[in-house]
């Protein structure tokens, strides 16, 4: 966990060769450098970046412009970063973004995603 100066918070962990990374608070311009920061430093080169967005309390205007220009600074694949849950829609960050989906009684393999996968884990058989 690391906590941000106005209460926000950055949990991670990798699972199945994927980053989860959860954020609690408010997601600024502050916080967008440091996420991005956070994921640089945890982010190994392989498999995705799921961003759990579900307990952010308000997003910022320029948050969004400053996350993905953070992510061009830091080398980040756009292409494997993806916002979760609703407040991760209403980011508009891309296409990437996703909330619930309709797979809830898969997760067969046990990845822990419930089965709401949009696109494939690695090493989940839910889509």
């Amino acid at each position: 966990m690391t906590p941000q100066p106005d209460g926000a918070s950055i949990y991670s962990m990798e699972k199945n060769g994927d980053l989860h990374m959860q954020l609690h608070g408010i997601f600024d311009i502050n916080t967008a450098i440091q996420l991005s920061a956070f994921m640089s430093e945890s982010y190994n080169g392989q498999g995705n970046i799921f961003i759990n967005m579900e307990n952010v309390t308000n997003v910022t205007s320029q948050s969004q412009k400053m996350f993905e220009s953070m992510l061009g600074v830091f080398e980040l694949p756009k292409q494997n970063v993806f916002l979760i849950r609703e407040n991760g829609v209403a980011f508009g960050y891309n296409e990437r973004a996703f909330s619930e989906q309709k797979n809830e009684e898969k997760d067969i393999d046990g990845c822990g995603c419930g089965g709401k996968c949009v696109v494939k884990c690695n090493n989940c058989t839910c889509n």
